[in-house]
C-alpha cells in the first residue's frame, strides 16, 4: 500500500490530502443531496397545509350553506304549521257554524212538531 500512496504523488500528507479532498467533496454531494430532500419536504409539506386549507374552507362554506338551508326550510315549515292551524281553526268554525244551524233548524221543526201536536190534541179533546 506504501507504494501505491507513493505513486499518486510520493508523500503521505499528499495522499491523505487528496482522501479528504475527496471526502469532503462526497460529503458536500450528500449536504446538497440532504438540503435538496429537505427542500422537495418543505414544498410538499406546503403544498398540503395550502390544499388542507382550501379543503376547510370548502367544508365551511359547505356548512354555512347547510346552515343557511336548514335555516330557510325551519322558516317555510314553520309558516306551513302556522297555515295548517289557521285553516284548521277556519275548517272547525265553519263545521260548528253549520251544525249550530242544523240544531237550530231541527229544534225549529220540533217546536213546529210540538205545534202541530198540541193542535191535533186540543181537535182530538
Amino acid at each position: 500500500m506504501k507504494k501505491k500512496k507513493e505513486d499518486l504523488n510520493g508523500s503521505p500528507e499528499h495522499y491523505n490530502s487528496v482522501l479528504l479532498e475527496d471526502i469532503k467533496s462526497k460529503m458536500e454531494l450528500v449536504i446538497e443531496g440532504m438540503y435538496t430532500i429537505k427542500d422537495e419536504l418543505s414544498r410538499k409539506i406546503d403544498e398540503t397545509k395550502d390544499e388542507l386549507k382550501q379543503d376547510i374552507k370548502l367544508n365551511q362554506l359547505a356548512i354555512t350553506k347547510t346552515r343557511e338551508d336548514m335555516s330557510a326550510m325551519e322558516c317555510r315549515l314553520k309558516q306551513e304549521i302556522s297555515d295548517v292551524r289557521t285553516e284548521l281553526k277556519e275548517d272547525m268554525h265553519s263545521m260548528e257554524n253549520r251544525l249550530t244551524e242544523k240544531i237550530e233548524g231541527n229544534n225549529t221543526r220540533l217546536k213546529d212538531h210540538d205545534k202541530r201536536i198540541s193542535v191535533l190534541e186540543e181537535k182530538i179533546i
